[in-house]
């Protein structure tokens, strides 16, 4: 009953309070008393249940990945933080609603007193807020839109209040979530900078020790500096309580110290873990990575532990680590044939762990690219490409290194597939049709067996399917006789490398001239398809004189490639020698005999072979002496005088195209006619067409700028503008230039349009903009950025009173030079009515509507 009564009695001071403190203009006791009740338990309360409901949500739903070092926060995994975004927008309208409701900012009335107001008195009318809960709730706003990966209003939460509550301690704790927001953004020096700040000042609270160490540790793993990262991390080790948070500490621990080459420490650290008593996959992978950092003593107790636990039912889903663990082991004991038969089995054994079969893949494919054995390890990187997840650390070098690679080994099982079918062709017909009847046998019983496994319900693994094999089964025992193989190779060769021929010039890339263009390229409707008759096999096999010749051609086509991947992709420059002299051993006086020469030249003077450096220059001398690597070698200013001609070009180019977008397209078309002239061997000639081109379209001469817009795409395929020119010919021929869908009305309101590279300063941009604008008239002007694609954002200056108003404004943006400061080949800028901006947001034909605004607004 009492209980009751106490009840009642609270909830009728409450009510009594509610009714007379509502207001947040007044500042009294009473006031404050009410909304710090009401901003903490019916509002801050409710959204930090809510925020840490989501931080919940995040680390029991994050899935560690051992094979790379884990993170010491999970808040970074874009994937699973999705999952708390309804938690976290909760709690930043909760922290809103208390900031809005709650915070009161009028100053109080005090009491007179006889000696004047205290110290105390005067530091309490000095103060920003009275409400004890907001600095919290924009605290809990910051840190939710954080988890929410926004990190603009993230910093301004946090700045407000470093800035605004000096003398609060939740200033110390948005200091350490503001080095957290610059660390995500990568923005390394001002994380270090505030992070140090906070640790140095003497106030903050020794709470945050703990999680100022982590955040060191996590600022020096971002950047690879794993010896500071281990120091930090061992002092908040120290400062760790919950065995589970520790456990997980000490295995970070244990990575970062195998990483930097401490293999016993490591080892230990993991032992450690395993006594920890932590997660299943955490104590097996400690043990798994424990047994990998062993390097002293005999390796025989290790390798025991590790095949028993193949034997334990519970690790079934892991054989494919244990083998792991086990190649790793042979490796480092230097017993490489049975590392390589457990990197295999590991790679057998991955069924559902996609990130160990890459790994396994991976380990083997560096193990044949060091001995070098180029064409099995190129086998292998495009397995790990298969299953390497694009987030793995190194993805961008094996990426890097499997593509070369893959180039590479297209060259060479080109030159194999050549020379074999050559050999068959000189058989006598006795011979070869003995030959490919065999072949017509090996595909009928590849057939059956093939069937019977499909009955069977067998699957064979990827390796044992002919992973390491030179020749795969299927249709036959040779590379060239497999239709999938093949079609592969000639596929891979064409999209790395084209169908290009190099003459006398040193920079091949911008050659556009095809050396072959192969029947293969068009689908031939009179091959023959059936790969067990006899017929299907000759067809292919060059058995006359022009057949040999284009068999001829494709073998010093991929030599001259595989020699340019040994030496421009791989850097193996004593098989880049190899290769180029068997190229011109075999094929003397070929296409590619000058190119071969200098590139020998340079490549023995570089591995100090100057004997053979000093022939090969004397090969190009005195068997080339009109070419220019003969006037290169022969003139030392020969390549200065080049240089200085191409700068030339350049720098004439660049006035073309500032005269383009001054709108002087008569001048344009001048000048580009002088720069092709001038200029015929520079690379900017194409680009040179490409304005004239515009220029002749900005005009309205439609014809002219399809005519040479198909010239560029014809004569300059390597170059990237021949893209750009192929896509205004496709707009061209849809008939979709036609400027009607636009309609012309010069005293509606207008907008001035810039169509910005959103690479550039859009927000820089935005500012000048709408200063320019200030200044033009006493109106007021607003600014709005939109998309347009992909590369473009159009930066909208609203509203003028009619085109004149506008074009003033235009021309007055040109006049003053506003944007100098953008590259004149990343810009356009018109004016146009809303209904015309409607239209271009939808049609997005930037030439169509310049064409349009050219036609109407100059």
């Amino acid at each position: 009953m009492k209980i009751s009564k106490i009840i009642i009695t609270v909830a009728f001071i409450f009510s009594v309070l509610a009714i007379n403190s509502c207001s947040t203009e007044k500042n009294t006791a009473t006031t404050r008393t009410f909304h710090n009740l009401t901003a903490h338990y019916n509002v801050y309360f409710n959204g930090y249940e809510s925020y840490n409901s989501g931080v919940k949500r995040v680390n029991e739903d994050y899935k560690d990945n051992y094979s790379e070092i884990l993170p010491i926060f999970r808040y970074s995994d874009e994937k699973v933080v999705t999952i708390a975004v309804g938690d976290m927008d909760y709690a930043v309208t909760k922290a809103a609603k208390a900031i809005t409701k709650h915070s009161i900012t009028a100053k109080p009335k005090l009491k007179d007193r006889k000696n004047g107001q205290t110290k105390r008195d005067k530091e309490f009318m000095k103060k920003n807020e009275y409400c004890n809960w907001i600095d919290d709730s924009y605290l809990l706003m910051g840190k939710s839109n954080f988890y929410k990966q926004d990190y603009a209003r993230a910093i301004r939460s946090f700045r407000r209040i470093i800035n605004l509550y000096k003398k609060e301690n939740t200033r110390f704790e948005a200091t350490l979530w503001l080095v957290k927001t610059y660390i995500e953004q990568k923005k390394y020096s001002d994380a270090s900078k505030y992070l140090s700040e906070l640790e140095g000042d003497e106030k903050h609270p020794k709470k945050l020790d703990k999680e100022i160490n982590l955040t060191f540790a996590d600022l020096y793993m971002r950047q690879e500096d794993y010896t500071n990262a281990i120091v930090r991390l061992e002092a908040a080790i120290e400062l760790t309580r919950k065995k589970k948070e520790k456990a997980r500490y000490i295995f970070i621990l244990a990575q970062l110290n195998y990483e930097i080459g401490n293999l016993d420490e490591s080892a230990d650290l993991y032992k450690k873990v395993i006594k920890m008593n932590p997660p299943y996959e955490m104590a097996f992978n400690a043990k798994i990575n424990r047994a990998t950092a062993f390097r002293n003593g005999d390796s025989k107790d290790i390798k025991r532990q590790l095949r028993k636990m193949l034997r334990d039912e519970k690790n079934e889903e892991y054989q494919d680590q244990i083998y792991f663990a086990l190649a790793n082991i042979e490796f480092n004991d230097g017993n490489e044939p049975e590392a390589i038969e457990y990197y295999k089995l590991s790679a057998q054994n991955s069924v559902s762990n996609d990130n160990q079969k890459a790994l396994s893949f991976l380990a083997l494919a560096d193990i044949y690219f060091s001995k070098p054995k180029y064409l099995i390890a190129g086998d292998y990187y495009d397995s790990t490409m298969q299953y390497l997840n694009t987030e793995y650390s190194r993805y961008p070098q094996i990426s890097k290194k499997a593509s070369n690679l893959s180039s590479l080994v297209t060259y060479l099982r080109e030159v194999q597939n050549q020379d074999s079918l050559q050999m068959v062709a000189s058989w006598d017909e006795t011979k070869r049709n003995k030959f490919i009847n065999r072949l017509i046998q090996d595909v009928i019983e590849e057939e059956r067996l093939a069937k019977e496994r499909e009955e069977e319900m067998y699957e064979r693994t990827y390796d044992n399917d002919g992973l390491n094999n030179n020749n795969n089964n299927q249709g036959g025992k040779w590379y060239f006789y497999n239709p999938s193989l093949v079609s592969r190779g000639a596929n891979e060769f064409k999209k790395n490398w084209g169908t290009r021929k190099l003459e006398d010039d040193w920079r091949r890339s911008n050659k556009n001239t095809n050396t072959f263009v192969e029947d293969e390229e068009i689908i031939d409707s009179t091959r023959i398809t059936d790969n067990k008759t006899v017929e299907y096999y000759l067809q292919d096999l060059p058995l006359n004189d022009s057949s040999l010749t284009a068999s001829e051609n494709k073998i010093i086509e991929s030599l001259f490639g595989a020699a340019e991947v040994y030496e421009e992709k791989l850097q193996d420059y004593q098989e880049a020698i190899n290769t180029y002299e068997l190229l011109i051993s075999r094929y003397p006086k070929n296409i590619y005999e000058l190119e071969s020469f200098y590139r020998l030249y340079k490549l023995c003077d570089k591995t100090g072979n100057t004997a053979r450096s000093d022939y090969y220059k004397n090969q190009i001398i005195t068997r080339y002496p009109n070419s220019r690597y003969a006037k290169i070698l022969s003139d030392p200013n020969y390549i200065l005088q080049i240089r200085a001609k191409e700068q030339k070009a350049i720098s004439f180019y660049q006035n073309t195209l500032k005269k383009y977008n001054e709108n002087k397209y008569s001048e344009v078309i001048t000048d580009a006619n002088s720069g092709t002239q001038s200029y015929p061997d520079s690379d900017t000639y194409p680009n040179f067409l490409f304005l004239k081109a515009k220029a002749y379209g900005s005009l309205g001469n439609l014809d002219s700028l399809y005519v040479i817009m198909k010239q560029i795409v014809e004569g300059y395929q390597s170059y990237e503008i021949a893209e750009l020119a192929a896509e205004i010919i496709t707009i061209v021929e849809s008939g979709k230039f036609d400027t009607d869908i636009y309609t012309a009305d010069s005293t509606v309101k207008h907008f001035y349009v810039l169509m910005v590279d959103k690479k550039n300063d859009m927000a820089g941009i935005n500012f000048k903009l709408k200063k320019h604008a200030a200044n033009h008239s006493d109106s007021t002007y607003t600014t709005e950025i939109k998309t347009l694609n992909p590369q473009y954002k159009l930066i909208i200056v609203k509203s003028f009173i009619d085109q004149k108003d506008v074009m003033a404004f235009y021309n007055s943006v040109i006049t003053n030079f506003i944007l100098k400061d953008i590259p004149a080949n990343e810009y356009e800028h018109f004016a146009m009515s809303k209904a015309n901006l409607d239209v271009f947001m939808e049609d997005k034909i930037t030439e169509k509507y310049l064409k349009f605004f050219n036609e109407n607004y100059k």
